[in-house]
């Protein structure tokens, strides 16, 4: 903002904005967040190979919790993905 002398508003409108989903899976006991959660969803795909970017699962850090969140430009498939890897994460907790 120093540097062009324009309003954040003004740099943030060529930002595009995605649809999230985010969806909380229940464990029996809280993790620590610290912890790095990888996982792939049901179908096998990684989230290097989806066309939406996952932002993956993460604990929570006051709950018993694990946070799955997608983005991507299609709130269809982000939907799915979101609940895929959510669904994936139930089975292994």
């Amino acid at each position: 903002m120093k540097r062009t002398g324009r309003s954040l508003a003004e740099l943030a409108s060529g930002m595009p904005q995605f649809p999230q989903v985010m969806v909380n899976v229940r464990v029996r006991e809280r993790i620590d967040p610290r912890v790095r959660l990888r996982s792939r969803t049901r179908s096998g795909g990684s989230r290097r190979r989806s066309a939406d970017r996952t932002r993956g699962a993460a604990a929570s850090g006051t709950e018993p919790l694990i946070r799955v969140m997608v983005e991507g430009q299609d709130e269809a498939v982000v939907s799915r993905h979101a609940h895929d890897l959510a669904e994936t994460v139930r089975r292994a907790v």
